[in-house]
């Protein structure tokens, strides 16, 4: 295939990197924001809580069952890694999930615990 030598493309505002990645990625930030925004749509209250100094047993956050409420803590101090996990897991296995549109990522994030 022959190239034109005067034909150029030239993409404002898109980094070398951006372009690099894979159809569909999302930032750390943009997954974190995507499941809290879902877990709040189906009426989980979300919490700010730092952990105690020296816990590990639940790193990120962890969801707790108050009468008919559900309320998930997340640990500001905890590596967003860790707190889209904890975020997951409160969604895992939840049967309102199972017909909605949802980014493959997010899909993936959720489900990632299933059957283990």
């Amino acid at each position: 295939m022959k190239m034109d030598p005067c034909v150029s493309v030239w993409l404002i505002g898109t980094s070398v990197e951006e372009l690099e990645r894979p159809l569909g990625y999302m930032e750390e930030q943009a997954k974190l924001n995507t499941l809290i925004d879902l877990a709040e749509s189906l009426g989980i209250a979300l919490r700010n809580a730092p952990a105690a100094a020296g816990s590990s047993e639940h790193p990120g956050g962890a969801l707790v069952r108050l009468k008919a409420r559900e309320i998930l803590f997340l640990d500001p101090t905890a590596s967003q890694a860790d707190q889209i996990d904890a975020v997951a897991a409160a969604l895992r296995g939840r049967a309102e999930l199972a017909s909605r549109f949802l980014p493959p990522e997010i899909r993936q994030l959720i489900d990632a615990g299933q059957g283990a």
